[in-house]
């Protein structure tokens, strides 16, 4: 009998602002990978712009550089919906910061599971010490690519990154805090 593997997607949105409420999504990226004896393989990438239904604050563009002009010829939330549904059907979320992006992609319709892996705790849990842990300062301090930073594909990767680097880290523990770490995330 064959043992379906578990499918997770890194998630990334850059957004209008942080109420799901009121602010929007104006891009979205995944990347899809499996992870098979410590080993984190891609399967598949992907990432559109998002139209939102007001103008990008000066800030959000200076912080991602996505222009009005980029925006205008962006498909809207509706265009997107169901291809973001087919590729987060099924899969372990994961992200740095998940919560965020899990509520807005709930506001916006998407069906999730409940099992979600975050990053930023993960450092926390396996870094307790580091000076920051935000995703730039991380996938720095990881030797993680990350060359766009504030952009949702490029975050989304250097996501997987940091991860693949925190389970490096997990395993370079020794076997009985391995032990307690599992037990801890099994009742989590």
């Amino acid at each position: 009998m064959s043992k379906q593997k578990i499918v997770y997607a890194s998630v990334d949105l850059e957004l209008t602002g942080f109420d799901p409420l009121v602010d929007e999504i104006v891009e979205i990226g995944i990347v899809l990978f499996e992870i098979d004896a410590g080993i984190c393989k891609v399967v598949r990438e992907w990432q559109s712009l998002v139209r939102p239904s007001g103008s990008l604050h000066m800030r959000i563009q200076g912080l991602t550089g996505i222009s009005e002009l980029d925006l205008e010829s962006a498909p809207k939330k509706e265009a997107v919906f169901e291809q973001v549904c087919s590729l987060l059907n099924d899969v372990v979320l994961v992200g740095h910061g998940v919560s965020l992006d899990k509520r807005f992609l709930e506001v916006f319709g998407v069906p999730l599971g409940s099992v979600s892996v975050d990053t930023l705790e993960l450092a926390q849990i396996f870094l307790p010490t580091y000076h920051s842990y935000n995703l730039e300062n991380l996938s720095h301090a990881l030797f993680v690519e990350h060359d766009a930073a504030h952009r949702a594909l490029s975050d989304a990767q250097a996501t997987v990154g940091v991860l693949r680097a925190l389970i490096g880290v997990f395993w370079s523990l020794p076997e009985s805090v391995r032990e307690r770490v599992a037990a801890l995330v099994e009742r989590r």
